[in-house]
Formats: C-alpha cells, structure tokens, sequence
C-alpha cells in the first residue's frame, strides 16, 4: 500500500463462484451507495462461468479500480476496519 494514500472507512468483500446471474447487480448496488469512503474487494473462487469477465467489464467501465488474480483467498488484505463481507 502507497502511503500517500487514503484508507477507507470501510472494506466491503464480495466472494463469489459461479455467480454471473449476480454479480452485476451486487456490484452496482454497492457503488451506488451514497456512502462512498470504502474499498470494493471481489474475491474469485475459480468460477467457471462468466463471472470473472463481468467483474472485468465493471472495472473497465469505470466501477474499479483494477484486478488481480491470486492463488486462493483476497488480492490483499482489506485495509480499512471494519470490513465488511457479501455474498454475490
């Protein structure tokens, strides 16, 4: 983590496989919070479907700030407490 950055009040966790009929709209409904201080952390379970490729259209149409695939488990550790955890 840059220093130079702000932590969010809030780190919202969103695990997901196989959850192309949703993931969509969990992601929308928490962008469009009107509470905006939070980091948004999609962690991919090996889907097999198209849930990877929409959480990448929502990235790449400006709904985050970016994606990396890991071996198992979050990109990173969530830096804001508290954190909060959804299902897609």
């Amino acid at each position: 983590m840059n220093f130079d950055e702000k932590i969010p009040a809030i780190s919202v966790i969103v695990p997901m496989y196989n959850a192309e009929k949703f993931i969509g709209q969990c992601l929308q409904t928490v962008v469009n919070q009107t509470f905006n201080d939070f980091e948004l952390i999609v962690v991919d379970d090996c889907s097999t479907d198209r849930s990877a490729d929409i959480v990448d259209d929502f990235v790449k149409n400006g709904g985050g700030g970016g994606r990396s695939r890991g071996s198992s488990g979050c990109v990173r550790t969530p830096v804001a407490r508290p954190f909060l955890a959804m299902s897609a």
